[in-house]
């Protein structure tokens, strides 16, 4: 592409958005004057690839729930992720806008690593980004029913635990 740059003093500044990373080549051309001829010169100059920032939202969980987690990243970025929880791991993940979501089932009970691999584009090179998830038990609760207010030797009490019979005790 061509662009016109006005001089100043002798000299001219040409700024450029949006290059994609790798080699450029840069040609300057001078068409001369009544003073001056005309004159051309050429070089290189390398735009580098951008380390994206990868953000990882989950929220604790209890054993049983599916722990959704949430992947941000800048909204250029295009390629996959690829997100592991334990020793679940997600195929790999099209990114759609700048987020992507997956669900990791059948966790137990403890804090895993939350790990997200991202390939690499172009203009984006390959990175990953680490938080935690905890997956807390489920709070427990006894309650103990006895009918009646007097009872005898021999008599038979039920014990619950939540809504589930736990024993009979004589």
């Amino acid at each position: 592409k061509d662009y016109t740059v006005n001089l100043t003093g002798g000299k001219g500044s040409l700024s450029l958005n949006n290059l994609s990373a790798g080699l450029h080549n840069v040609t300057a051309a001078y068409a001369g004057d009544m003073r001056y001829s005309a004159k051309s010169a050429s070089d290189r100059f390398v735009v580098d690839q951008i380390t994206p920032t990868i953000i990882i939202v989950t929220d604790a969980i209890k054993v049983g729930q599916n722990a959704t987690i949430t992947v941000t990243i800048p909204e250029n970025v295009t390629g996959n992720v690829t997100i592991h929880v334990g020793d679940k791991t997600s195929s790999e993940l099209t990114i759609n806008g700048h987020t992507v979501e997956w669900n990791a089932t059948g966790l137990a009970y403890g804090n895993y690593s939350v790990i997200v691999y991202y390939n690499g584009d172009v203009n984006y090179t390959k990175s990953s980004n680490t938080t935690n998830l905890t997956v807390d038990k489920w709070q427990s609760e006894v309650n103990i029913t006895i009918d009646g207010l007097v009872h005898v030797v021999g008599d038979v009490f039920t014990i619950k635990v939540g809504n589930n019979t736990f024993a009979n005790v004589t």
